[in-house]
């Protein structure tokens, strides 16, 4: 497919390192990769190299963030290959149908199988590198918690984001008092890394009507979990 540049200007921005890309999926229009936890989704200086430089080396073409991940936060992100997707893609995103899975090995156990936290989240005044629940100025947020399996001392679950709120599962976990193992602003449970990965991607594409649902690895958070429980096996429902 080609665009006129005067309709859609191509954005220039550093070219990173192809070699350092997963690619999970891509076609003409768009590209999945699985990230590496300790990497940002997106520059936030001018000459700064982050993932998006990475996959649009890969790409050979300057690509576009659709959602991001924290930095320390590994699994699939979704990107534009161009700026005629990219707002079809974050139309997506914004009617929730764009589905995003996430595992998180969370402090303690959970009386419940499934529950949905809904408390609004606003920034911290006090730090700004963090959120707090804020009931009276905060934005929306829900998050549904699946338990899918108990450990003496921690619980992997599964949440799905019916919202995008920065922090928003390490919040929610974190207010309930399940802390994420390893999340360095909200627990005081040390770890070699935020156990929270971006574990499914899944939606309808919206040029070519395909079914897309990719599921993105980790070696590392494997390894992090009580019994390092293979990525493969299917976990306790």
């Amino acid at each position: 497919m080609n665009f006129d540049n005067t309709d859609y200007p191509v954005k220039k921005i550093p070219m990173g390192n192809k070699a350092l890309i997963d690619c999970l999926y891509q076609d003409e229009h768009l590209i999945i990769v699985n990230k590496i936890e300790g990497i940002k989704t997106h520059a936030n200086e001018p000459n700064e190299i982050a993932l998006l430089n990475h996959v649009s080396a890969y790409v050979g073409q300057t690509c576009y963030v659709v959602h991001r991940l924290d930095m320390e936060t590994s699994g699939a992100v979704l990107f534009a290959k161009n700026p005629f997707i990219l707002p079809i893609l974050n139309r997506l995103l914004e009617k929730k149908a764009i589905k995003r899975e996430y595992w998180a090995l969370a402090q303690g156990q959970f009386s419940e199988r499934t529950i949905i936290y809904r408390e609004p989240i606003g920034r911290d005044r006090h730090d700004r590198r963090k959120r707090v629940v804020d009931h009276e100025h905060g934005q929306t947020a829900i998050t549904q918690v699946a338990l899918l399996k108990q450990y003496p001392n921690a619980s992997l679950v599964n949440c799905q984001l019916q919202t995008g709120r920065t922090h928003q599962i390490r919040l929610h976990l974190a207010y309930h008092d399940h802390a994420i193992v390893g999340d360095p602003l909200y627990s005081q449970q040390t770890a070699p890394r935020l156990m929270l990965h971006a574990h499914q991607l899944s939606f309808t594409h919206p040029l070519t009507l395909e079914k897309i649902n990719v599921e993105a690895p980790s070696v590392t958070f494997e390894k992090g979990l009580p019994n390092n429980v293979p990525h493969s096996k299917k976990l306790d429902k």
